[in-house]
């Protein structure tokens, strides 16, 4: 298989032990990597501080450490890490999931068979921790190329911190943007105006804390950030100005129009498959024991 870099990007606000569990989570990969990128999003707390200095002893020489001095965005810490990254193979990883450790390596056979793939995604299990870990539903994406570009016109088709992506199309697509909270749909659009194909795996390759953003993202400004979305939708060649007028209708009724918890209630129903398998919480509460408890044991990581 070919060595693949890690990119993450953390900044003050992340909870240390779901730091350090989502870092094992990667470590832990059948294939492990060789390469992590770690953007620190602006000055970060001691705790956090702690985890990667424990990680960066643990196993020196893999980590590469990047402090940006104020916090930027998601956008701009991304379009950094990719320049940075080693390798031509990018795992994305967020830094409170969980990844399921065959992840890579069930997604590198498809990256490494056709080099028209930009990137290759996965399922979604979504959970809680409280009272005990479950999984509270799915995000299931589109898995053939032409499935994805035709999601594309409606929907994110991608589930970022599933995927795993060729730098060199990355690049060739501008990189990522300083385009809050679609930083990752809008690299997607560039990518597929490019021609690159985007495809999904059919399996969950990264459990995913909830953490009720559907029901928080809304209002004019939210509004107004999406339309901006759609009309670069159009310049991507995904959509036209009938597909650009019916999107608009439906996002200002989702996001301005009815209330946070009706938004929640209407992404469970029509973007959220809710019925987990005995199988998947199994393995969620396996990672999540053995992950939780290698933190506790190592204490504060001093």
């Amino acid at each position: 298989m070919e060595p693949y870099s890690v990119l993450m990007s953390v900044y003050q606000k992340e909870t240390p032990d779901y730091f350090y569990i989502a870092i094992q989570s990667m470590l832990n990969q059948t294939i492990p990597p060789d390469d992590i990128v770690m953007m620190c999003d602006g000055p970060l707390t001691p705790e956090l501080d702690q985890v990667i200095a424990y990680f960066d002893r643990k196993h020196p020489g893999l980590f590469q450490i990047v402090r940006i001095p104020q916090n930027g965005g998601l956008g701009k810490a991304l379009r950094e890490g990719v320049l940075r990254c080693k390798h031509e193979i990018i795992a994305r990883m967020d830094t409170d999931d969980i990844a399921v450790p065959t992840r890579v390596e069930h997604q590198m056979k498809h990256m490494l068979h056709d080099k028209r793939i930009g990137a290759v995604g996965g399922q979604i299990g979504e959970f809680t921790t409280l009272p005990a870990p479950s999984i509270t539903g799915y995000r299931m994406v589109p898995l053939t190329a032409q499935q994805v570009r035709k999601r594309a016109a409606t929907h994110n088709p991608m589930n970022h911190m599933t995927v795993l992506l060729r730098k060199s199309a990355v690049l060739d697509a501008g990189n990522y943007m300083d385009f809050p909270l679609f930083e990752d749909y809008h690299l997607w659009s560039r990518m597929l105006a490019k021609e690159y194909d985007l495809i999904n795996i059919d399996e969950i390759c990264v459990f995913a804390r909830v953490d009720n953003m559907h029901q928080r993202r809304g209002g004019m400004d939210y509004f107004k950030q999406t339309a901006e979305m759609e009309r670069h939708l159009i310049r991507c060649g995904l959509i036209g100005k009938l597909q650009y007028r019916k999107n608009l209708a439906v996002r200002f009724l989702g996001t301005v129009v009815i209330s946070g918890k009706l938004r929640g209630l209407a992404y469970n129903h029509f973007l959220r498959s809710s019925k987990p398998s005995q199988t998947d919480e199994t393995l969620l509460r396996k990672l999540h024991t053995a992950y939780h408890r290698e933190y506790t044991d190592e204490g504060s990581h001093t």
